[in-house]
């Protein structure tokens, strides 16, 4: 994709725009044109290990004296960039290429089995057989209530070799890839000071390729690439500090998506949770309006599915308020498939699409 002239306006109240939409005919040509598409994905590959109790069967240690936690069920997850890399797949893109690193232990062989499940590009998948520990997040639960977590990675070091070839192998894939998500989740995994110079000297260079970042923490470091936050992250990023558990007013949010434009310079998507998603990009500052969904809902992992849908959108030609509006359809729809991060097929988008895009 062609990067296009910056044009920077004066800040101005959105309208909901509802016209960001398709018909049924249009948004079927757009899930055959996202078929055609090739993307990668650097970011943190980590792994999510659930583990159910089940303390009718506990016991007395022998060893220790003290009460034994049966599991009485686990199963694992892709977490972080590897849940994008998820939702990816599940829209049918023909190529999704992978670049991270795993440590040479049982969580990355997992990770690394769950990525070869979805037959992906693991070209780029890495090992780092020292200083590195997979990123795993071990859920224990007891009578379906999450337990203290326990995880894996906190004390990681990526080698400059490491991060080295991590650049070298995402340029020589450029050539052949319709966009490239920048996806930045945890503080100590790949994205060292080191390795996002790189990323932001591989933006530079190539200004003809699409890159959107997606950073909890360094969204500002990749001067032309799209930027895509949630909104207490743009709340941070613009210089007002928001707590996690914070709300974020929609009019905070609508100047921070000013603010980040008018750095970037490029278009920046802001998901306001149940009101939708804002875009500035050269146009104005738009509102996309959320999919109305009842509870229950499960919103863990919701805005991987937004920036799955909206890079899938934009990498296939789409204009970035149609490419939110579309984001805005894949999570509405994975925030239904409870206790799971979920991730939205063509058939589960036409199915949805009633009523939110014209059908």
């Amino acid at each position: 994709m062609k990067s296009r002239s910056n044009i920077l306006e004066p800040a101005r109240k959105p309208l909901l725009d509802h016209n960001a939409q398709m018909d049924r005919e249009e948004l079927e040509k757009l899930l055959e044109d996202i078929k055609k598409m090739k993307v990668a994905v650097i970011g943190d590959l980590c792994l999510d290990v659930y583990w159910h109790f089940d303390l009718s069967a506990s016991e007395k240690s022998l060893e220790t004296g003290k009460p034994t936690q049966p599991v009485a069920n686990q199963y694992t997850a892709l977490g972080g960039a590897g849940n994008v890399i998820s939702n990816l797949v599940a829209l049918r893109l023909s190529d999704v290429h992978v670049v991270g690193v795993v440590g040479d232990d049982p969580w990355g062989r997992e990770v690394t089995r769950l990525l070869e499940s979805h037959d992906v590009n693991m070209d780029l998948v890495l090992t780092q057989q020292q200083k590195w520990d997979t990123v795993t997040f071990i859920k224990p639960h007891i009578n379906g209530l999450e337990q203290n977590r326990v995880d894996f990675g906190n004390f990681n070091q990526l080698f400059e070799h490491t991060a080295i070839n991590l650049i070298k192998g995402l340029r020589s894939i450029l050539p052949h890839v319709d966009a490239v998500i920048i996806n930045q989740q945890e503080s100590y995994g790949i994205h060292t000071e080191f390795l996002r110079r790189g990323l932001a000297t591989l933006v530079r260079e190539s200004p003809e390729t699409l890159f959107v970042a997606d950073s909890r923490d360094y969204g500002m470091d990749y001067p032309g690439a799209y930027l895509k936050l949630n909104a207490r992250e743009a709340a941070n990023l613009s210089g007002v500090s928001r707590g996690l558990l914070e709300t974020v007013p929609m009019n905070e949010s609508e100047r921070a998506a000013e603010t980040l434009f008018a750095r970037s310079g490029k278009p920046v998507f802001v998901t306001c949770g149940a009101e939708g998603c804002l875009v500035r990009d050269e146009l104005r500052l738009h509102h996309i309006p959320a999919v109305q969904v009842k509870p229950p809902l499960d919103t863990v992992g919701a805005g991987d599915s937004a920036l799955a849908g909206i890079v899938a959108a934009l990498a296939a030609g789409k204009e970035p308020q149609f490419a939110a509006a579309f984001g805005n359809l894949v999570a509405g729809i994975t925030v239904k498939k409870l206790h799971q991060t979920g991730a939205a097929t063509p058939s589960d988008i036409l199915n949805a699409a009633q009523g939110y895009m014209r059908l």
